[in-house]
Order: C-alpha cells, then sequence, then structure tokens
C-alpha cells in the first residue's frame, strides 16, 4: 500500500517554503510522496526557486507555463500520481498535529472507510436539499454540513477518483437537465463550485464515509483562541486558512499596477490600484486582515538572501494592501502571534 499528497499550489514562492517546512518536520513520513503542481506563471527566478525547494526524494515538482484551474490541477495529479491512496490538500492548508494523516490513511487501508473527508456545501440550495433528501444530512457539529466534500484533507483510494468523469472544476446546469447521480431533474439553473459534481458522483456510489472536521478559519478565530476551542483547541491536527490565492494572483501588485504573477510579462500599468473589493464593513475588513496576517508571515520568514527584488516587492505589496485597505495593523499582528503558537514547526529555526 502506497500513499501520495496532491497539491495544486497557485505560485506564491514564499507560502510554499513556509508549507514545506510544515511537510519535512511533521508529516513527511505519512506519505510516499507528494506531488506539487504550479498552476499559475511566473519569473524564472521564482520558479527556479520553487524547484529548489521541492528537490527531495519524495517530492514531484510539475512546472506549468500557463494558467490551470483547480480542478484542472487535479486531474494532472492524479494521472500523474501511481500511488494507491492519495490526499487531495491544498497551499493554504496547514497540518499541526503529527500522526493525523496517516490516521486518516490507516482507516481507508484498514477497509473500515472508503472515504475520508470534510462536508462542505459551495453549491446551489436546491441540489443541497436533493442530496438531504437521498443521503441524510452531513454533518460535522462544529464546521460545513453539506453532500459535498472539500477538495482538502480529501483522503481516498486513487482509483476512487479515477472512476469519476474527472470533471473536478465548477459546473453549471440548466434547468430541465437530469443528474442522474440524483436521480433528478434540475428545477431551475445550479452551480456547484469545485469538486461538486465529483461529490454527487460519489456519493451516489453510497460508500463508506468517515467525516472530519476541515477546522476552516474565520474571521472569529480571536474570539476562539481566547477560549481555548475549535483551531485552538490542541486537539486540532490541520486548519485551513482558505483565500490566500488572492495574493500574489490577486491584491499582492508590484509598483507598477501589475499582479506579482505576471510583473516580468505585462507591460507596467501606471499607479498602483488595488481591487475595489467591498470594505463598507467591519467583518469585509477583518476577512481581509485573516488573509493579511499570513501573507504577512510569510514574507517575514522567506530566505533573506534569495530572491532579493520579489521578496522586496512582496513585503511592499502587503504593506499597500494593509494600507490601502485601512486595516488593522495591531489585530494582524494579534493573528500573527496566536498561530504561531500552534505552528510552531514552520518558523525558521535559525
Amino acid at each position: 500500500m502506497s500513499r501520495a499528497a496532491l497539491l495544486p499550489w497557485a505560485s506564491d514562492p514564499y507560502l510554499l517554503n513556509f508549507w514545506l517546512r510544515g511537510f519535512r518536520r511533521i508529516w513527511y513520513g505519512e506519505v510516499d510522496k507528494l506531488y506539487v503542481y504550479m498552476t499559475f506563471p511566473m519569473e524564472k527566478d521564482v520558479a527556479d526557486f520553487a524547484r529548489e525547494l521541492c528537490d527531495d526524494p519524495k517530492i514531484h515538482f510539475i512546472y506549468q507555463e500557463g494558467t490551470v484551474t483547480h480542478g484542472v490541477a487535479i486531474k494532472t495529479l492524479l494521472e500523474t500520481a501511481t500511488e494507491e491512496y492519495i490526499l487531495l490538500i491544498e497551499d493554504d492548508a496547514f497540518v499541526i498535529r503529527a500522526g493525523a494523516l496517516g490516521s486518516c490513511f490507516s482507516m481507508l487501508e484498514s477497509g473500515a472507510y472508503d472515504i475520508v473527508g470534510s462536508p462542505r456545501g459551495s453549491c446551489s440550495f436546491e441540489i443541497l436539499a436533493r442530496g438531504k433528501e437521498l443521503w441524510g444530512v452531513a454533518d460535522t457539529g462544529t464546521g460545513d454540513s453539506g453532500c459535498n466534500f472539500w477538495p482538502c484533507f480529501f483522503f481516498s483510494k486513487r482509483q476512487t477518483l479515477l472512476d469519476t468523469d474527472m470533471q473536478f472544476d465548477p459546473q453549471d446546469w440548466s434547468s430541465g437537465d437530469y443528474i442522474p447521480e440524483l436521480s433528478w431533474v434540475a428545477p431551475c439553473d445550479l452551480r456547484g463550485d469545485t469538486f461538486v459534481n465529483t461529490s454527487i458522483q460519489l456519493r451516489a456510489k453510497n460508500p463508506k464515509v468517515m467525516l472530519v472536521e476541515q477546522y476552516h478559519s474565520y474571521n472569529n478565530d480571536p474570539d476562539s483562541y481566547q477560549k481555548g476551542i475549535y483551531i485552538f483547541s490542541g486537539i486540532c491536527p490541520w486548519f485551513h486558512v482558505g483565500s490566500l490565492s488572492t495574493g500574489v494572483n490577486g491584491v499582492l501588485m508590484d509598483n507598477d499596477n501589475r499582479k506579482l504573477t505576471v510583473r516580468t510579462t505585462t507591460p507596467p500599468n501606471g499607479e498602483t490600484t488595488l481591487p475595489p473589493y467591498p470594505l463598507q464593513t467591519e467583518q469585509e475588513r477583518k476577512e481581509w486582515q485573516r488573509r493579511v496576517a499570513f501573507w504577512k508571515t510569510f514574507g517575514e520568514q522567506a530566505p533573506v538572501d534569495r530572491l532579493l527584488e520579489f521578496r522586496e516587492l512582496y513585503n511592499q505589496a502587503v504593506a499597500r494592501v494593509i494600507r490601502d485597505y485601512h486595516l488593522n495593523e495591531k489585530e494582524i499582528q494579534i493573528r500573527q502571534t496566536m498561530f504561531k503558537k500552534i505552528m510552531k514547526g514552520y518558523y525558521d529555526q535559525s
């Protein structure tokens, strides 16, 4: 029996640097191979840096010159891997307890379960209602609920996913379409996010499913920290930040109004102006502070002797988001500090 982790990587080199520390220090022995797929193009120096980070007999790095979707990346990774059992994981998901992944793989290897995964909605309400009729309510009690699975901290045999239609990207259905897995005609236009189409195909086969918590990061993380619950309970094995791909592929821009992913392939575009995300409420500001706390940590933990120009631009870009979105630096620092306490294996130990 062999195990692989499949990682679509959204091309932030400092996130990858930080993420791989956790892999090497916490769960390296729990998989036989880690496959890393670069899903956004990056300048040669950054791509070379990523290759160096992945210079490891256990890591298979896939360089991609163009942009690919998350779903296409999952498909390519599945087709590339050869191991019997797989873990789908995302680059903004972090394992913090040794043995947790191994335990999930063992549930599959023993034959007790066919799938270990976290429930998710992320689709039209009508699909969730139909899923509830067919399969009941999938709920861990503290996180998301729904008939679908997160494409992160998802464990199964590789063949289980190869036996689907391998269309892992978001899916639309038009009113009147027959959806065989649901034995149902769509009553209106419907939409499902990444992995929803796959999830209903899997559910239709009535697999033995072990539900696990996704432990998603939220705006109220500081409250959870103060209470010692959820991610900060002391027994949480991992957590999923979410939305960090909006960094180098979105709001982290150079001084010529270009996303950092395309700064060497796109001409200068005037004064840098951040995308006008709505920041009308305190919750919206807290959401950006949640993301920025991690980008700021990644920049601070980056090697000081590599990618000197890029590192300067990265840290300037993070500072620009704080300034232009009028974020609270003290609250960002609080977030950095509380996550550092549960992620000690990820930090530079020099």
